[in-house]
């Protein structure tokens, strides 16, 4: 199994793990919130069930490419997980845009809340969780330097603050101020929406293959020290994400040059090259 292969396989198996954690951290946040009817509670546990299918389909994808030999399912796979991503940054941007909307209505029609210690001290333990998996993912990502460990990382940080802004409006659901449970979930709503909404232009980016400049100067210097030129008519240099590019020339490289021009591309680009025959 090679390098890149383990790596896949490490980042597959932490991502289930990730999966099984925000779904109990979902269902957890959905009964307080149901139960103290408190709908800030509730908007935060649907967006941890998204973190949480995030995970499923991110190491589905991961474990399809340890398995995936040739470069047309590596190119299959890679569009999947655009595609993927893309519709569930739709559908966590659509959420926020929801719970805004009943916030805001909340906000107009107030409701009564109801507190309890044991609710206090569950949300309490969903907030030490996320921190908890905000450490874990900045040590695994130094292991595997994973972009999509990295990008979980950040979203359980942001997720640990909303975290404690529902425990704030726990808390205050003890004076009976119900508009705080609006303004709450109205907040929390916009923190949703915005991190969507990167993560959806990030996304439509990679599935558009939109590499930046630097990066495409980038390994084009490495396959001119081999030969290689992207305007050269004998080339086709094509990227076809972020992170792959496919490379067709009428002149066809020995297997051992071939290994040497992928290993130095992914050293120096972090971007995977497959030769189209």
């Amino acid at each position: 199994m090679g390098v890149i292969a383990i790596k896949n396989k490490a980042v597959a198996k932490i991502c289930l793990v990730a999966f099984f954690l925000n779904f109990i951290l979902f269902a957890v946040k959905l009964y307080v919130g149901l139960s103290s009817n408190i709908i800030s509670i509730y908007s935060d546990g649907v967006n941890n069930l998204f973190d949480s299918l995030s995970g499923l389909v991110t190491a589905v994808c991961f474990l399809w490419a340890v398995k995936s030999e040739s470069a047309l399912q590596k190119g299959f796979l890679s569009k999947t997980e655009q595609l993927l991503s893309v519709g569930l940054s739709v559908i966590v941007v659509f959420s926020g845009l929801v719970f805004a909307y009943s916030s805001a209505e909340r906000l107009m029609y107030p409701t009564p809340m109801w507190f309890t210690m044991s609710f206090l001290w569950m949300l309490m333990g969903t907030a030490v969780c996320k921190l908890g998996m905000y450490f874990w993912f900045k040590k695994q990502n130094k292991k595997t330097d994973s972009q999509v460990l990295e990008m979980m990382s950040l979203d359980c940080r942001l997720d640990f603050f909303i975290n404690l802004v529902t425990i704030i409006t726990l808390i205050v659901s003890k004076l009976e101020f119900y508009a705080f449970d609006a303004l709450c979930g109205i907040g929390i709503s916009v923190m949703i929406i915005i991190s969507g909404g990167k993560s959806l232009v990030s996304s439509v980016k990679e599935l558009v293959n939109i590499p930046d400049n630097a990066t495409r100067q980038k390994v084009e210097q490495v396959l001119s020290s081999f030969g290689f030129n992207g305007q050269n008519s004998e080339v086709t240099f094509q990227f076809a994400g972020t992170k792959q590019a496919y490379i067709k020339s009428e002149n066809e490289p020995d297997e051992g040059t071939l290994e040497e021009m992928k290993s130095q591309v992914l050293e120096k680009t972090g971007i995977e090259i497959y030769l189209l025959k």
